[in-house]
């Protein structure tokens, strides 16, 4: 199984070259790391091309960004657009949405949109407190476009405080099994 790992904490995130891309976010803009990949198995820099290569023979691969950096945003939808490319067909899952509204995404995607415009209201995303849905919206697009499945990866507020407050006996026997909560951890 073929595990890539992209994280916005890392010290640069996979970004293009600045002479193939606009940059939208200014802070930092004149770094000398803006453009720059550094991959961290093989301490080197390596291209834009080197990771979409990667993601799109990758089984999973986990996009972190910075949630208000329309740049990452970006990024991440060429990533996923990469995946496509490559004959893959990611689920995606926003962690900025919760399970409660799984329906919701699934009704959406049965409509058959062709582009990710509807996916945010569909969720009440306006209501969220997350940047504007249209900071997200590319993400949206490429899974309408190539039917890609997409998935609420968040539990309900009610759910993370009965967790907080009660600990895994908060959780569904069913699910703290099928998450494999139940098996003791290595010393």
């Amino acid at each position: 199984m073929r595990i890539i790992l992209w994280s916005a904490v890392a010290a640069v995130l996979f970004i293009a070259s600045p002479a193939s891309a606009q940059w939208l976010m200014t802070l930092e803009a004149d770094h000398p790391l803006v453009g720059k990949i550094w991959r961290p198995a093989t301490k080197s820099f390596v291209t834009r091309g080197d990771v979409e290569t990667a993601v799109g023979k990758a089984d999973f691969a986990l996009l972190g960004e910075t949630h208000n950096n329309d740049d990452h945003h970006r990024l991440q939808a060429a990533m996923i657009e990469a995946m496509v490319k490559a004959g893959q067909k990611p689920g995606i899952a926003f962690e900025m949405i919760t399970e409660n509204k799984q329906p919701r995404l699934e009704a959406w995607s049965r409509g058959n949109p062709t582009d990710g415009t509807g996916l945010g209201p569909s969720v009440d995303w306006d209501k969220t407190g997350w940047p504007k849905w249209r900071t997200y919206q590319r993400i949206g697009d490429i899974a309408a476009k190539a039917g890609l499945p997409v998935q609420a990866a968040n539990l309900p507020r009610s759910m993370i405080g009965a967790i907080h407050g009660r600990g895994l006996s908060a959780i569904t026997e069913t699910r703290r099994k099928r998450l494999g909560l139940d098996e003791p951890l290595p010393e």
